[in-house]
């Protein structure tokens, strides 16, 4: 089997120490709430952190991909074909075995995931339950649609793909290599380059392209940093973004680059119940 590349290797290392950041405090109150589509079985809220934030860097004059005019609107318009083009979303449903030998769903999730040098899929850890335990009588299925909806592989079950990392809140499968390949570029679907320790450049009002969705088609939004953070050595991102349920495990960019993936989003709520915020966080 061929191994990841140096890079894909570095973004396997960075899993291994993530851990989901938090802010909150007693007034007003912050609740979280992962962007699966099944919230009641998904995993427990984030755990607190100490967050250091960035300096804020603004520049009025620049024309944004959110506002773009005649000098960047091409240039933004290739970015976001190069994400979609390299996004894909995922159903994943877990079975559980009933005493007569028959099976029922047990758990479900719609998440979106990014391809890297095309046989990878890096995407959020939709799961309480562990996808690399194969040994307690459950079946796991995995299908795949293009961001405009079209299937690209039905009812995939787990083991016809390898499990590469299972971390806290991210996952990547390989989906193996053929004919000198990856099964994704072989089936004529493109990759993108990851460069996960460019979100350290990040600063609070840059903006940087989030994938999202409407319920049926994936798109790019591209929207304002407001915080930056860090738990050891692993940037998180805080977004001014409230993404749609489902747009889970979908790519964080930054000149073109995946930088993470959508973790969770959050309300900041006042005392009486107002809404006082909503963000997203990615890292």
């Amino acid at each position: 089997m061929k191994s990841p590349s140096s890079t894909l290797k570095k973004v396997i290392a960075q899993i291994s120490m993530l851990v989901v950041i938090v802010g909150c405090a007693a007034e007003p109150m912050i609740t979280q709430e992962t962007t699966t589509a099944n919230v009641a079985n998904s995993p427990a809220g984030p755990n607190t952190t100490t967050q250091t934030e960035a300096p804020a860097v603004t520049d009025n004059n620049t024309p944004t991909c959110a506002q773009p005019d005649s000098t960047n609107a091409a240039r933004c318009a290739e970015m976001e074909a190069a994400i979609l083009s390299a996004t894909v979303r995922l159903v994943l449903k877990i079975y559980a075995p009933n005493a007569d030998g028959t099976f029922q769903m047990e758990d479900s999730s719609i998440g979106h995931a990014t391809i890297l040098e095309g046989r990878y899929l890096l995407t959020h850890n939709h799961f309480g339950l562990s996808l690399a335990d194969f040994q307690d009588g459950r079946k796991r299925t995995l299908t795949l649609h293009r961001p405009d909806g079209e299937v690209i592989l039905q009812d995939a079950p787990f083991g016809a793909f390898t499990v590469v990392t299972a971390a806290a809140e991210t996952l990547v499968f390989d989906f193996g290599d053929y004919g000198g390949q990856g099964l994704f570029a072989a089936l004529g679907l493109a990759s993108i380059e990851t460069n996960p320790t460019a979100a350290t450049q990040l600063r609070p009002g840059m903006e940087v392209a989030q994938v999202d969705w409407n319920g049926a088609t994936a798109h790019v939004d591209w929207v304002r940093v407001l915080s930056v953070t860090e738990t050891e050595g692993t940037p998180a991102v805080v977004l001014h973004n409230f993404v749609e349920q489902g747009a889970s495990g979908g790519g964080i960019f930054y000149e073109g680059q995946h930088l993470g993936n959508n973790w969770f989003r959050s309300t900041e709520e006042g005392a009486n119940g107002e809404i006082l915020g909503q963000y997203s966080t990615a890292a």
